[in-house]
């Protein structure tokens, strides 16, 4: 059985590695906003590549950050769970 200390420790490392994840996905996103923004405004020459890895790394953040979320709550319940 996994002690509780080593459980929320592992825990606490995924959630670092998800906000990570998730903060490099936004680097991608903000660097790639110029093509959004002409995708989105329909104007001039937009490159489609650029534009489907936007999409799939704004997907990404809100993913990842949503799992680092998930498992920052869950880690919470683990800890409150220890002065029971």
């Amino acid at each position: 059985m996994v002690e509780r200390g080593e459980l929320v420790e592992r825990l606490e490392k995924r959630a670092q590695e998800d906000e990570r994840c998730a903060a490099n996905s936004q680097v991608i996103v903000d660097l790639l906003a110029p093509q959004m923004a002409l995708f989105t405004a329909r104007e001039g020459v937009w490159n489609t590549y650029a534009v489907r890895m936007a999409v799939d790394h704004s997907n990404s953040v809100k993913r990842d950050g949503q799992y680092a979320a998930d498992l920052r709550a869950a880690i919470a319940l683990l800890k409150a769970g220890e002065t029971q």
